[in-house]
């Protein structure tokens, strides 16, 4: 009966998510506080899973943690860990900091600490931290934590569409997006692209990955994970190396059935490549940035970060 209940679970999630992602344009008719507390239940419901739900296998983890910039798959990778059956082979209930907090990522992310432990056994994801301040941050003596790396000029052109066009934008007067977007939309594309790339690097991103690129790799409890890897013919086998190192023991059929049900194409009905600049998911596809960059762009980027590209192992 109890195994019922987890099918039954694992497919509702997956439909709500598949839904969610594949109509994303009628979240902008729905008041951003409504959406918040719509979060904020559907992150509580997941404790609810320990109470119901058999735990085949446990993680030896205590908590893992799913670190990232903004427009890195975040939400997608996100689903994936939120999934009953990663719950019932790891037995961590997600946590959803923005939903479970008051911590909205306002602030620049190089002022941004979490100087509370989050609850044991749980997978917090995302976590939107440089590597410094996650370093500070109060864990358990056993835990590991990746971090979703991304070319910074795909990061850049996924931004100027997410930001301009899809993002919900809650309209409080703290809120830097609010000013972003109406810029955005009044500037010519190519002007816009530049405003993202400045916003990238006042607001202390660049150097977010840069910290990850630099401090991470001597750290044995934290791996770098690409994007690039994630989303290419490889992506399953890459998962899957990920899960491994995270310790958890998903069998292969139900692991392939996991990763297939979050894949671009089920989520959004489009082959992965294909552009709808006004969905979340906006084409699942890399290397976006070279559609996007002429040389006065390119000239732009190198000016602005340096060497950034060569150190997070990118070529230029």
């Amino acid at each position: 009966m109890k195994d019922i209940l987890t099918r039954s679970l694992a497919v509702s999630r997956r439909r709500s998510t598949m839904l969610k992602r594949r109509y994303s344009k009628a979240r902008h008719y729905v008041p951003p506080q409504i959406v918040r507390r719509y979060n904020q239940a559907r992150s509580v419901l997941t404790e609810y899973r320990r109470f119901v739900m058999p735990v085949v296998e446990r993680t030896s983890m205590t908590n893992i943690y799913h670190c990232s910039e903004h427009k890195s798959g975040s939400q997608w990778i996100m689903s994936v860990l939120s999934d009953p059956v990663v719950f019932r082979y790891s037995g961590l209930s997600h946590f959803h900091y923005q939903s479970r907090t008051d911590m909205q990522d306002l602030e620049r992310i190089s002022e941004r600490f979490f100087p509370k432990p989050f609850p044991p056994h749980s997978i917090v994801s995302p976590l939107y931290v440089n590597y410094p301040h996650f370093q500070l941050m109060p864990k358990p003596p056993r835990y590991r934590a990746f971090f979703v790396m991304r070319d910074p000029r795909d990061l850049v052109v996924s931004w100027y569409y997410s930001a301009r066009d899809n993002h919900i934008v809650d309209k409080r007067a703290d809120n830097p997006l609010v000013k972003a977007r109406a810029d955005l939309q009044r500037l010519p594309a190519a002007e816009g692209l530049v405003y993202a790339i400045d916003y990238w690097k006042d607001r202390g991103r660049f150097d977010a990955l840069a910290s990850w690129a630099v401090g991470a790799p001597a750290d044995d409890n934290v791996t770098i994970v690409r994007y690039e890897d994630l989303v290419s013919s490889e992506g399953a086998a890459t998962m899957r190396r990920l899960f491994d190192f995270l310790d958890i023991r998903i069998p292969p059929a139900e692991f392939e059935e996991l990763i297939d049900s979050y894949s671009f194409k089920r989520l959004t009905g489009r082959e992965s490549g294909t552009e709808d600049t006004r969905s979340h998911l906006r084409s699942g596809r890399a290397g976006d940035w070279k559609r996007h960059f002429d040389d006065d762009l390119i000239d732009v980027f190198y000016e602005r970060t340096g060497d950034l590209v060569e150190t997070l192992g990118y070529q230029r």
